[in-house]
């Protein structure tokens, strides 16, 4: 096997290793990746909330909210999508689908093109430390509407989701440790970091590429 030979299977199988971590991403918006979240938080007023997410939104769940002396209420959630899951999928999907051409067309593969790989993973994870994008304001989202004192936020942090509660200065209420979000949300940061170690190494090879040989 030439040297030629050596680099373009070197190429193909890092962009290949690539494809399919980013497949691993994409498969979160499937339906057979539900995750529930369930808050409970012993401050007054009690609150619990339980939320359903199927691909990469919440579709159902509820707030009972139970306040001394008080009949207790239960506000049905509606749907709204997390927003930081549809990001990272929407610059997974352009991503791949230019690793997808450069596989098939491995010799326009440049330095440029994988310094513009490497860019668009560093911006998906990202995202998962922008509050823009891992805070959602959830109080508008139930059926009927939540009393005016109550102000919710879910926030979504180091493989963990918390609920903001936030009529005064945005207490914790609650957190939701369950297994399904805790694994959901470390092994996307997982995957990520995974391509981005892929493409550096990568980077660095086609790099020493470029350099000529001593005679």
């Amino acid at each position: 096997m030439s040297l030629e030979e050596r680099r373009q299977k070197l190429l193909e199988n890092t962009l290949n290793e690539v494809n399919n971590s980013l497949a691993e991403i994409l498969k979160i918006l499937q339906k057979d990746r539900p995750i529930e979240f369930i808050f409970k938080a012993g401050e007054t007023p009690d609150l619990t909330l339980s939320l359903k997410s199927e691909c990469g939104t919440i579709n159902s769940g509820y707030l009972l909210i139970n306040r001394p002396n008080k009949e207790s209420s239960r506000h049905e959630v509606l749907s709204f999508p997390l927003l930081f899951v549809h990001q990272i999928c929407l610059k997974c999907h352009t991503l791949r689908q230019q690793i997808v051409y450069t596989i098939h067309n491995y010799k326009r593969c440049t330095l440029q093109s994988i310094e513009s790989f490497l860019s668009m993973a560093s911006q998906a994870i990202a995202i998962l430390s922008d509050p823009k994008f891992m805070k959602i304001p959830i109080t508008n989202y139930f059926e009927p509407p939540l009393p005016p004192d109550i102000e919710l936020d879910i926030f979504f942090q180091n493989g963990n989701a918390k609920l903001l509660y936030s009529p005064f200065n945005n207490l914790e209420a609650g957190s939701a440790k369950n297994v399904e979000d805790e694994t959901f949300l470390v092994a996307l940061e997982g995957i990520l970091l995974r391509i981005i170690h892929s493409l550096k190494y990568l980077r660095s090879d086609v790099i020493t590429w470029a350099i000529p040989a001593d005679e």
